[in-house]
């Protein structure tokens, strides 16, 4: 089959063949037959990421719809939709599409999310195996691209630093001097390891494992840009971080886990009503 022909089977088995109900509102485009309506677009709205201008998203999704009918209906009229090879990848998408549905339906039913006490019960079975392998430290970091600020920038921070709101305080110094202002007030929160501070930047990286933990705040150029650093808090290899930090990690982990056992226990009795029916037979 040909790329042009995949790239309309895409098309294809991504809507289904059905065309938009009209029933639902006023029409804002139409191919052919094929309508999309104010309350399509309204529940395509709905999705989009808060923060992003309407209008833009609006006519985005509008011109996302005909392209992708214009496909649609161009296959049909090539006959695609009777290729063995469209109609089998139509049938796997609608089968996967009812797979994952019954499975969203049932965590919704039965949420498979491990509690405040499954959480430290796992914890408290697994402390040695979260022990670091490696020392972790946390920073506050800015980086700049103008250079002239440098000076100004690290007299900002370190004022905040010898401060009594030192991260209320790098929230605004970031804000003034970062080249990723939000980026640099979430870093700052976070404990990361030295070796992903090196596999960011070599230089920062040696420069980091120098510095102890405490007031000064480091300077560090890197081709025409100069970060500037300050160590909050070291924790070496082999220490078991405290459950605060690594809750969000152990709830995705925990969580991943309850998921899967759920998941078997829901095949399992699927398959024993199957086999108690006479639905299921596997030679």
């Amino acid at each position: 089959m040909t790329a042009r022909v995949l790239l309309l089977a895409l098309a294809v088995s991504a809507c289904g063949d059905a065309p938009a109900d009209v029933s639902d509102g006023a029409a804002v485009a139409r191919v052919g037959d094929a309508e999309l309506t104010e309350a399509d677009l309204a529940d395509a709205l709905g999705d989009a990421p808060a923060g992003l201008d309407s209008a833009t998203v609006r006519e985005q999704l509008v011109e996302q719809w005909v392209q992708r009918e214009l496909l649609i209906q161009e296959a049909r009229r090539q006959g695609l939709d009777d290729d063995p090879a469209v109609a089998r990848r139509l049938q796997e998408a609608e089968r996967s599409t009812l797979e994952q549905a019954a499975l969203e339906t049932f965590f919704e039913q039965a949420p498979a999310e491990p509690s405040d006490a499954d959480l430290e019960a796992y914890y408290d079975r697994h402390r040695d195996a979260l022990a670091l392998r490696e020392p972790y430290v946390r920073l506050r970091h800015l980086r700049l691209a103008d250079a002239s600020k440098a000076a100004e920038a690290r007299a900002s921070l370190a004022r905040a630093v010898a401060s009594p709101y030192p991260d209320s305080l790098f929230v605004l110094v970031a804000a003034e001097y970062a080249d990723d202002p939000a980026g640099a007030t979430a870093f700052a929160g976070e404990y990361v390891s030295e070796e992903r501070i090196r596999s960011l930047d070599e230089t920062l990286g040696e420069r980091v494992a120098r510095l102890s933990a405490g007031a000064e705040v480091a300077v560090v150029p890197v081709s025409r840009t100069v970060h500037l650093v300050q160590v909050v808090d070291r924790v070496p290899a082999g220490t078991v971080p405290p459950f605060r930090l690594v809750r969000d990690e152990l709830a995705e982990r925990l969580g991943v886990q309850m998921r899967r056992d759920a998941q078997a226990r829901l095949l399992q009795r699927l398959r024993s009503e199957a086999q108690a029916a006479g639905r299921l037979a596997v030679r």
